[in-house]
């Protein structure tokens, strides 16, 4: 959010490209500020689908739900990924938070085994959660590498414990 405060204080042209609807997620004081500005155009329902350019990027290509693609210029690209859990997919055993994160460690509600869990470990023994997904994580992509490295020792160490394959060897 603060990311988003910074731009619209700037004077540069943005346009603001989301696959899905854009104010959901933000304060009502922050819509009404963007609304007044003539620097900022948003588009809901668009994706950016292609990126163009030499050594530095030139142009974009963006595609709406309608599938109408348009080529614009662009001289630099933010994605922020990861700001939504998309967890609906996984069993429901799996213990989530409100917003679909997913629990893990000292965070779970229950534990079915005598033997704590491990720190990136889920409700699952077992099956393991880092990055974004993570009820609680740090949402920053060297977070998320940091807590994959984690979660491999972990693995390692439920492997041992359970007489799993060694994978230290491999």
């Amino acid at each position: 959010m603060q990311l988003l405060k910074d731009i619209v204080g700037q004077r540069r042209e943005l346009e603001q490209l989301k696959a899905g609807e854009f104010f959901g997620e933000i304060p009502i004081l922050l819509i009404a500020e963007i609304a007044g500005k003539g620097n900022i155009r948003i588009e809901s329902w668009t994706e950016v689908t292609e990126v163009l350019g030499g050594e530095r990027l030139a142009r974009i290509v963006t595609t709406t739900r309608e599938r109408i693609s348009t080529t614009r210029s662009a001289d630099a690209l933010l994605l922020m990924i990861g700001a939504t859990a998309n967890t609906s997919w996984l069993p429901p055993t799996l213990e989530r938070d409100a917003k679909g994160y997913i629990y893990t460690g000292r965070d779970l509600t229950a534990w079915p085994l005598d033997r704590e869990s491990f720190p990136m470990e889920t409700s699952l023994p077992g099956v393991f959660c880092a990055g974004d997904v993570r009820h609680g994580s740090i949402k920053r992509v060297a977070s998320g590498v940091g807590e994959g490295s984690m979660s491999i020792a972990f693995i390692h160490q439920y492997l041992a414990l359970t007489g799993g394959p060694d994978l230290t060897r491999v």
